[in-house]
């Protein structure tokens, strides 16, 4: 049957196979691609929120962990001692307001 064609049709009938073959490929990779965004659409939806919160525990935790050193390595007036337990406890105070921001898997123990 392919024998009888002429090489014009011959090449025609290659390059609409290829073609056909590139367009099937791509609905696949389209479709499979389109699955794959929607399963974890939650990792930008629901965790970003999370990591953001968790990025500024992080940050809280640091700066409560930076005085405790320097206040136990220095010989502080008693003042001093004040200025940096405050700012300790704002730290704190902030950590547990990112905590709160934290949303948590239910029937998971807190």
């Amino acid at each position: 049957m392919f024998a009888k064609l002429s090489l014009q049709t011959k090449i025609l009938a290659i390059c609409l196979g290829l073609a056909m073959t590139l367009v099937i490929s791509g609905g696949i990779t389209l479709v499979s691609l389109n699955k794959v965004s929607t399963k974890y659409q939650h990792v930008t939806h629901d965790n970003m929120g999370n990591a953001q919160a968790l990025s500024e525990m992080r940050d809280e935790a640091s700066i409560m962990r930076r005085f405790s050193i320097f206040m136990d390595n220095n010989d502080l007036p008693p003042s001093e001692v004040v200025k940096y337990t405050a700012k300790m406890e704002e730290a704190i105070v902030n950590y547990a307001k990112a905590d709160k921001q934290v949303s948590r898997p239910t029937g998971l123990p807190r």
